[in-house]
């Protein structure tokens, strides 16, 4: 079993007052944070601790936060990658045909910030919210992320391309 310590407290955004309070790192916060953005997830004992294993590292915490933060605009970005940073803010057009799959029930990302992004798509976009849908559409809705691949691959010919 991992080792216990941090606290994570989760702020109302729109008081700033604590939601809730965590404790023991990370299998409670993990627990918790799996089960809040990934709704539709479930996992039994086993699967969580052998996931946990990956968390039995000092960088783990660290690294995610400053992640999210960077990604909130809330921390800087690493310097070697100013340049490219800078050239996406300028939102260059994405020129390959596009599905974007959103869970109804991210608790992370809401669907309402996937809203309006067909301006940034020179070719075909889709949008598909699915719902009983969180955070972990791969291992939430697997046959839908098949479906998606599998039009796009059609869509563009590329069904025909062999493993070497």
């Amino acid at each position: 079993m991992l080792k216990s310590g941090p606290l994570l407290a989760a702020t109302n955004p729109s008081s700033g007052a604590p939601d809730s309070v965590l404790t023991g790192w990370p299998p409670a916060i993990m627990t918790a944070v799996s089960t809040t953005i990934g709704t539709g997830w479930t996992f039994d004992d086993a699967e969580f601790e052998a996931t946990a294993i990956s968390w039995e590292n000092d960088d783990w915490a660290p690294i995610s936060i400053h992640a999210y933060l960077q990604r909130w605009g809330e921390a800087a970005g690493a310097a070697e990658h100013e340049d490219l940073e800078k050239r996406l803010l300028e939102n260059p057009p994405i020129r390959v045909p596009t599905v974007m799959l959103q869970g109804a029930d991210d608790a992370d990302n809401f669907p309402e910030t996937s809203e309006g992004k067909e301006r940034f798509f020179v070719n075909p976009y889709q949008i598909r919210v699915l719902r009983g849908v969180g955070h972990f559409i791969p291992r939430e809705a697997p046959d839908e992320v098949l479906i998606a691949i599998r039009q796009l691959l059609s869509d563009t010919g590329a069904s025909d391309v062999r493993p070497s």
